[in-house]
Formats: structure tokens, sequence, C-alpha cells
């Protein structure tokens, strides 16, 4: 079959192609060859649902249309330089008072869809459809099926409930500062909660307008008042009357944004407590010679109750060249050709702020050298195997799953119990204060893990601590602070497990 649009676009490369669904990515011929998503959709039954919607009045990307019989065509321009909202989160410091402007413009954007179908909403208010562009969210708009479900109407409390899930994400994934409860109001969760289980909403708009009016009044208003300020409103200080022409055009239905071509810096003092900002980690370590290997002893700091080190980062350079790369606490090398080589360590603490590099130069000579220049050797203090692990039913050994040569362990629910992985504790060899591990997920969600410690069988320490899995199939590092009891044995147990989850390179270790 000939299909009109390619006389305007041409096809580049495929992103998705079944007997239901086609996704190439493009270029318009004419205008520069900007490029483009061809979305081509040959399932009937979501053909003839998607063909009675006026996609032209709603979708702020869609460049063309073509409706057959049984087949439809979309195509949409494509937002450059984006990033996904969820990495977005995790990249970069979002304020508290950003994460409330970002939610307010998912919900104003999702009024543009009150008038489609509840399936295409559906599609459209997904968290999977949100992208950053230069600091601002914006939507996708790209109708991807998922083909393992039927296409079906949704009901509006159904919708609901999933706009309430997208909104949780944008006001607190990966917001490490405070506490969940300690920076949700009692009216955002209550709005939240009459969200979820819907019994007041008709339609997006009046979401909209509900959370717009929480927006108002504890971002605008409260950030405009100043108890030692008894002036008269007439001589308020400059600085103060952004925010007010801002709530102004948001009761005008105008939006901050559209009236202001610069960022409102407003502050919510009833919606968060006032911190500062932890400062960003120091990286640094000491140098030891011991005949043909070279030690260099991790001793970065992080401060704040809450903050560990999340992630290291070692170079080593010889001639300028980057020569070596390691991710490890500590590094052992046993260098092979003699020079001067140039060590680095940077670390990036829970708040997702790396250090500056802290470099030091050795001068290493030797009288055999082989071919490698450096080669990274196993440290003999974290392999003289100070804890053995064992585990019980629903935790097997999965190779085909390890990290970086460290075996996996995969890790299922059980039906009438918790899988539960134990950590046996060589006596007198306890100087640690954080368990470590590396933890894999194929979906983005919380994890439950209850960590009890025994001294001789006594317990002595309990943690319930929740990861939040960013990225699906990729290792993330968790830290454990421990107490400062001697402890011979760790239980590690995982309560509420909802998929299959792996756990690889468990240590004890010591990062404060």
């Amino acid at each position: 079959m000939e299909y009109t649009y390619t006389s305007h676009y041409k096809t580049i490369e495929t992103f998705k192609e079944t007997n239901k669904q086609a996704i190439y990515v493009g270029i318009e011929l004419l205008n520069n060859g900007a490029p483009v998503v061809i979305n081509h959709i040959k399932d009937h039954q979501m053909v003839e649902l998607l063909k009675e919607e006026q996609f032209k009045n709603v979708l702020n990307n869609l460049v063309y249309v073509e409706a057959m019989e049984n087949e439809l065509i979309l195509i949409t321009k494509v937002l450059e330089e984006t990033e996904p909202l969820l990495v977005y989160l995790e990249d970069n410091y979002v304020p508290m008072e950003s994460r409330m402007n970002m939610a307010l413009q998912y919900l104003k954007g999702i009024v543009n869809y009150d008038e489609l179908k509840g399936f295409t909403k559906s599609i459209l208010i997904d968290e999977v459809q949100l992208v950053v562009l230069n600091g601002q969210m914006v939507f996708d708009e790209l109708m991807v099926m998922d083909e393992a479900k039927e296409v079906e109407e949704w009901e509006f409390n159904a919708l609901c409930s999933k706009i309430s899930s997208v909104l949780e994400k944008i006001i607190y994934f990966d917001y490490k500062h405070l506490k969940k409860e300690e920076f949700f109001l009692a009216e955002v969760q209550h709005f939240l909660d009459d969200l979820n289980n819907n019994q007041k909403f008709n339609n997006f708009n009046e979401v909209m307008e509900e959370f717009r009016k929480l927006y108002i009044y504890h971002v605008c208003m409260e950030s405009i008042e100043d108890p030692d300020d008894e002036k008269p409103s007439a001589n308020l200080k400059p600085s103060k009357i952004i925010p007010i022409v801002a709530c102004i055009a948001l009761l005008l239905g105008l939006g901050a944004y559209g009236l202001l071509n610069y960022p409102i810096n407003i502050s919510l003092p009833s919606f968060i407590q006032k911190s500062e900002r932890v400062p960003v980690p120091k990286a640094y370590f000491t140098v030891e010679k011991n005949d043909n290997y070279w030690e260099f002893i991790n001793q970065s700091t992080v401060e704040g109750d809450d903050n560990t080190i999340e992630e290291i980062l070692w170079e080593i350079e010889k001639d300028g060249t980057i020569i070596k790369t390691a991710d490890s606490k500590d590094l052992t090398l046993n260098f092979t050709e003699a020079g001067e080589y140039t060590i680095s360590v940077k670390v990036k603490d829970s708040f997702n702020q790396w250090s500056e590099k802290y470099i030091q130069s050795i001068t290493v000579e030797i009288t055999n050298e082989e071919d490698d220049d450096v080669t990274e050797v196993e440290d003999p203090s974290e392999d003289s195997k100070l804890y053995r692990i064992t585990y019980g039913e629903g935790i097997v050994e999965d190779h085909s799953n390890n990290r970086k040569d460290q075996p996996a362990h995969k890790i299922e629910r059980l039906q009438e119990e918790n899988p539960e992985l134990r950590i046996e504790i060589e006596k007198d060899k306890n100087n640690y204060d954080t368990l470590t591990f590396w933890i894999k997920a194929m979906e983005i969600g919380a994890i439950d893990i209850t960590i009890d410690g025994y001294r001789q069988g006594t317990p002595v320490f309990k943690k319930n601590v929740t990861h939040t899995v960013k990225v699906p199939e990729r290792w993330e590092l968790v830290n454990v602070p421990l107490s400062k009891s001697e402890l011979s044995e760790l239980v590690l147990s995982f309560p509420s497990l909802e998929y299959a989850i792996w756990i690889s390179d468990i240590k004890l270790d010591s990062f404060k």
C-alpha cells in the first residue's frame, strides 16, 4: 500500500515494528530535514478508537495525520536534547518549589486531554510521556501500544489513581533531603489520597484547579508573607512583586511561566522544614607502598545524618592519558612500568552531589618491566573472607546476572514468608560501620529491606531500608549505616517483594 506521508517524510531508522504497530524515526523532506517520529498503528481496534479522536486540537507536537480504513499514521516532531523526567530528578538537585511547579504544569498539560477517550488519556498521562527540556517539563505525546494488554476503555477513577501516582513521583522521587512525612503538607497528601480514591472529580480540569489552589496558597501567597515587614502593600519590595504577579496570572489561568520569561525564586516555608543544603562531599585518600604494590586508602567524607557515599570514581593517568578507572572503595595497584602517575578520586553522596577531584602524583621505579602499565590487584584486606553468606528459600545464585564477575543472588517473593539472606561475620573481624551491596530490578519502584543484626544470637540492631529503583535493569549501589555494636551476624529479609530482584557484591565496609 502506498502512503501519502512518504512524499513529505523519509524513514531513517526503525524503533519498533510488529503486526500491530510500527514506530520509525524519520526526517521532514522540507524544513531542513527536521526530525520526526512516524507512528504507524495497524491494530484494528486501536485504529477505530483513535480515528474518532480530535488529535489536531489536542496534541502540541502533532504535525501530520493520515487515516485509512484499518490503519492510522500519526507523525510528531522530535523534542531534541530532552531527558526522561525520572532520570532528570535523579541526576539533578531539584528543590521542592520546582517540583510543585512541575506538578502544576503536568496537571495543566493533561487538561488538554479532557475531550479524549479514557484509553487515549491513559497513554498520554503516563509518566513515560514526561521529559525535561532546558529545565522545563514537557510532554512527548507518543502513542505507544502495550501489546500485552487489551485495548479497553478506562474509567475516570482509574485515571485519577494513575495521575496520583505520577504526581507522587514528580513531588518526591529521589528527594533525599527530607523524609516523606516531613515535606508533605497534610493538605497535599490529602489531595493525593482524594485523587487516588476519587469521589469528587469529574474531569482533568477539576483536578488541576484543586491542585492549583494548594499551589497558590502554599507557593505564592506564603512566599510573600514577611512577619517582620509591617509596611503597607504599596511599599512592597520589588523582589516580592514577582510572586504576586504570578499568583494573579495563575488565578486568571495564564500561568506563571507563560507570563514571565524567567523562573520565579519562591520558597515554601510551610511546605518543607527550613534546612540548608548539605555541603558537597570531600574526596581524600592516603598512599601506602608495600613491596610490589601500592595501596590508595579512601578517606573521603560526607556531612549529614542520612548522607553516605553512593559512588566512587578512581582515575589513573600517565603522560596525560587515563589508562585505568575503578569504582571500588580503596584501590590497590601493581605498576609494571616506571614513570610518573597521577591518581585521582572523586565521590558522590546520597544527594547526587559530586566532590571535587582529589589528586596525588607518584613516581614509580621498577627494574623488570612487563607489557601492561598497571594492574589492579585484589585488596588483601577485603578478601580474607571476613564473612560468609548463606540463604534460604526464594534466593538462588544467578550467574547470568553477575556484576563485574561478582556473583549475583536472585531473590523472589515467597507465598508464606520473606526470603532471607544471612551474613555470618568472623569473630574479631568487625571494624566497619557500613553494609554495602548492589541491587538491580526490572521495574522502577520501591524495594523494602529489613536488616537485623545479632551478637552471638542476641538481637542488637534493626534497620528498615527502602531503596527506590531509578532505572530498570541497572545495578545501583546501596549503603546502609550500621550500629557501632560488634555484630556476629546480619540477616537481610525482603517483605512485600512484588517482583524478582538481584543483589551482588555484598561487603562490610567503612565510609565515614
